[in-house]
């Protein structure tokens, strides 16, 4: 069809009608404004009492807020640093723009207003200058203490050539060089997983102090009372509370991620395009289970892009669903063979753990014998899916585990004649 502009108008009337219907839809996007935060007291507390400085300054270095997505970490930590300025300065940095140590490091930098590295300077040219920005924030603000947000934290374990353990080291000496100038940092950690789960060093792990805040799935009441407020903010018209709660019952059973309640309730609008009824939302919550999982691959680190990619290509060749934690490690060694920095088993293991917590797959466990209790894991997305979502030559890769599995079949059926053959001598 011509796209004239008799059609451009069309399109423009189209969307002010579906408009018509929202007073702010700001409100209802993921990241949309925060009018108020619901069932996050408790955590809340917990990460003031690590926050607020003693006569002396911090106790610890680092504090670890982890959960599922969608569970208000970044939320609650920022409106907590927003309301204790009083106390201390603070930065908040979201590390998933980048991938490599270096990267986060001028990011940092970029957040506290200093002026990016070039990458000959190297890294520690880059703390050198985090250092000397948290100096004269601390200065200009009259301040002693400081914290340093750090949203997306798994990205740091994602660098191909550098180890996790180098960076943590790094904030960890920029701690204790501006204590020795009577300044104090802490570093807050948000990620899916906790601090301690991630493959760091003795020599670090001795330095560290056990400070973690785990922030749980909303509970259906809590989700409601968030679908409330927004509805009231976003709607030009009251919207029935009966419609509110099926959008609460449906993502609470799902994950307890209040992103995705809100995903649905702005998806049942725009697709009913008037008042909402109950059998709307349904209808909308079947289109967009459809869609969720590609969003959620898409926010996945590299590696676990590649473990993804793994268990689809072993779902194909085998025609089996489920596979053992070292069945997927030696796939993924595989896949990124003469590739420089491997992760290691420990570490692939807490990465399907938190595959599993975004629901793309699901574990199981089985008897061994007398090897004990073993996880195996399934994809909960077709393996054809995954495959797309996580690779732009699955086509071509899978011509590659069609003739791989011939050529084994052939080797298997060449054996099984070679065996007859050498038991009828």
């Amino acid at each position: 069809m011509e796209l004239s502009k008799q059609k451009i108008g069309e399109i423009k009337n189209k969307i002010r009608k579906l408009d018509a219907i929202f007073s702010e839809k700001r409100y209802l996007e993921s990241l949309g404004s925060t009018i108020s935060i619901f069932g996050r007291e408790n955590e809340a507390e917990k990460i003031m009492n690590f926050l607020y400085p003693a006569k002396d300054g911090f106790s610890f270095p680092f504090v670890s807020v982890y959960g599922k997505s969608g569970t208000g970490k970044s939320t609650v930590v920022k409106f907590i640093c927003d309301n204790m300025t009083d106390v201390f300065s603070y930065c908040f940095v979201n590390l998933r723009r980048t991938d490599t140590h270096f990267g986060c490091a001028n990011l940092i930098l970029e957040n506290l207003d200093g002026e990016q590295v070039k990458s000959s300077a190297g890294i520690n040219t880059a703390i050198n200058n985090i250092e000397k920005q948290i100096e004269e924030t601390l200065i200009r603000d009259k301040k002693s203490n400081f914290i340093l947000v750090l949203d997306e934290f798994d990205v740091i374990f994602s660098d191909k050539r550098r180890k996790g353990s180098d960076f943590v080291y790094k904030l960890l000496t920029l701690v204790e060089t501006l204590r020795s100038k009577s300044y104090w940092l802490c570093v807050v950690a948000i990620s899916n997983s906790r601090l301690a789960d991630f493959p760091l060093e003795e020599r670090i792990r001795s330095r560290m102090d056990e400070c973690d805040v785990y922030f749980p799935p909303y509970t259906g009441k809590d989700v409601l009372q968030i679908l409330r407020e927004r509805a009231e903010k976003a709607f030009a018209d009251k919207v029935d509370d009966e419609v509110l709660r099926e959008c609460a019952i449906l993502s609470s059973a799902e994950n307890g991620d209040c992103r995705y309640a809100l995903q649905l309730l702005l998806k049942t609008a725009e697709i009913t395009k008037g008042p909402i009824s109950v059998s709307d939302v349904r209808n909308a919550y079947g289109q967009l289970k459809k869609d969720y999982p590609e969003e959620i691959v898409k926010t996945v680190t590299p590696h676990q892009r590649v473990i993804l990619r793994a268990m689809a290509r072993m779902t194909m060749l085998y025609e089996e669903e489920v596979f053992s934690t070292k069945e997927i490690f030696y796939e993924y060694r595989g896949l990124l063979f003469r590739k420089p920095k491997l992760l290691e088993y420990r570490r692939i293991f807490d990465l399907l753990n938190e595959l599993e917590n975004l629901g793309i797959i699901a574990s199981v466990k089985r008897s061994e014998g007398r090897y004990g209790y073993h996880k195996f894991y399934r994809l909960l997305i077709p393996y054809h899916d995954v495959g797309y979502m996580v690779s732009k030559n699955w086509d071509a890769h899978q011509l590659e585990i069609v003739a791989e599995k011939k050529s084994w079949e052939r080797s298997e059926e060449e054996a099984m004649f070679e065996t007859i053959k050498q038991s009828k001598k």
